[in-house]
C-alpha cells in the first residue's frame, strides 16, 4: 500500500489486503474489528479513542514492551490485556512502514495453528 497510514479506513483497507481477512463491527459502528475468515479470531481493533484514530494490535509480550518503551505513540492496549495487546495512536511518531510491521506481526500471532 502506497498511501500513508494514517487515518482509520487506511489501516483497514491495509488489513484487507492480507489473506483471509474480513472486516467486521461487532461494537457498533466506527469500531472495526478485523478478524481471520477461518478462526474469526480479531488481530486489529481499530478506533477512536478519546477522539484520536488509534489501533489495538496483539504482541508478544517482550516485543510490546520493547515497542512502548521504542515509540511514545505505542501503549498498553486500550481496553485489552495490556500484556499482550498494544494500541498505537495513528499519526504519532510509529511510521508506516513500522505499523505495517506491527499489523503483520498481530497478523501471524492470531493466526491458527495447524
Amino acid at each position: 500500500m502506497d498511501s500513508s497510514m494514517g487515518t482509520l479506513r487506511q489501516v483497514i483497507d491495509f488489513c484487507l489486503t492480507l489473506p483471509e481477512v474480513y472486516e467486521d463491527y461487532p461494537f457498533g459502528e466506527g469500531t472495526a474489528l478485523m478478524r481471520h475468515t477461518t478462526t474469526r479470531r480479531g488481530f486489529a481493533l481499530i478506533m477512536l479513542v478519546r477522539g484520536e484514530p488509534c489501533v489495538n494490535l496483539k504482541c508478544d509480550p517482550e516485543k510490546a514492551a520493547f515497542l512502548r518503551g521504542l515509540y511514545t505513540g505505542v501503549i498498553p492496549g486500550y481496553h485489552m490485556n495490556k500484556r499482550h495487546w498494544n494500541t498505537i495512536r495513528l499519526g504519532s511518531d510509529v511510521g508506516d512502514e513500522e505499523l505495517k510491521d506491527m499489523i503483520l506481526h498481530s497478523y501471524d500471532v492470531t493466526k491458527k495453528k495447524n
